[in-house]
């Protein structure tokens, strides 16, 4: 049985657990905003809410619902790295991950303590590549407005690449998918 895909015709105290706002039609958009959550902006419905089943109410009554799915492509996580690799096989990258739809409101909240994430972050570059340092480290507002949370960086690395005579060559994935 699917989150919120009830049978409706038996009463039950408990078949509604949780109040969500339904905002029709502004501007061509209607709105769920579930007040319950404080890293979400009014794009953004909870994954958990997503899909389930609604009753909605008004003065003529009420009626049920389901709540819309974000589309695929609103999730995305965006990542790019600007790399300036050395003859002597050692770089400069600069990294800027940014995340949209489900993933945003993980990384606002990993943002709330952004020295410690920091700190995890470094360890992780220093276990992949030993030597590595990390020259820069900004994560923008954690501020629910924002609709990306965005991480830049910028890490030395002394032996990102394999030097074979006049050759370079290293892996492409230089930090995990998921930070």
């Amino acid at each position: 049985q699917m989150r919120g895909q009830e049978p409706t015709g038996l009463p039950g105290a408990n078949r509604f657990d949780h109040a969500i706002c339904y905002v029709p039609a502004i501007e061509g958009s209607d709105y769920w905003l579930d007040g319950t959550t404080d890293i979400n902006n009014l794009s953004e419905l909870p994954t958990k809410d997503q899909g389930a089943m609604a009753l909605v109410t008004g003065p003529d009554g009420g009626r049920q619902m389901q709540i819309p799915e974000d589309p695929p492509e609103a999730n995305q996580e965006n990542n790019q790295y600007e790399i300036t690799l050395a003859k002597d096989g050692s770089a400069k990258v600069n990294a800027t991950f940014a995340y949209k739809g489900a993933h945003a409101p993980f990384y606002r909240r990993i943002f709330e303590a952004p020295e410690r994430f920091r700190q995890n972050l470094e360890e992780f570059i220093k276990q992949r590549f030993p030597g590595a340092l990390v020259d820069a480290f900004n994560v923008n507002d954690k501020d629910v407005s924002n609709l990306e949370p965005t991480v830049k960086l910028a890490i030395t690395i002394p032996k990102l690449a394999k030097v074979d005579g006049d050759k370079l060559s290293f892996s492409p994935f230089l930090l995990p998918q998921k930070l």
